[in-house]
């Protein structure tokens, strides 16, 4: 249970931005009831998922602009929204996502 961002709650007006995550299970793992979270600009190489909205009760959450590694992605949620993700298979990041690793390397 979990992945590489994991998130718990409902948690208005949240966003998760510009991470990398290297995970041998799943990217981004939203569990009980997490709710009104936005996720945008994140690198996500998994083993499984790269997002995991695995229940009705994940509502109101907003996946946009996010990079990953793997096809695989659940989304059972309520009124959640996946859009814009560019899968890299081959891990040959394009630009933005390279900086997005970069950045997070330095430190």
């Amino acid at each position: 249970d979990g992945g590489g961002i994991y998130t718990l709650s409902n948690q208005p007006n949240s966003l998760c931005s510009s991470n990398y995550c290297v995970s041998k299970c799943r990217g981004l793992y939203f569990d009980e009831g997490t709710g009104h979270y936005s996720i945008s600009k994140n690198v996500a190489e998994s083993g499984h998922d790269w997002i995991n909205i695995w229940n009705p009760k994940q509502n109101n959450l907003r996946a946009e602009d996010n990079y990953s590694s793997t096809f695989m992605q659940t989304n059972k949620g309520t009124n959640c929204i996946i859009k814009n993700t560019i899968f890299v298979p081959d891990k040959n990041w394009p630009q933005e996502a390279q900086e997005i690793i970069r950045t997070l390397k330095i430190n």
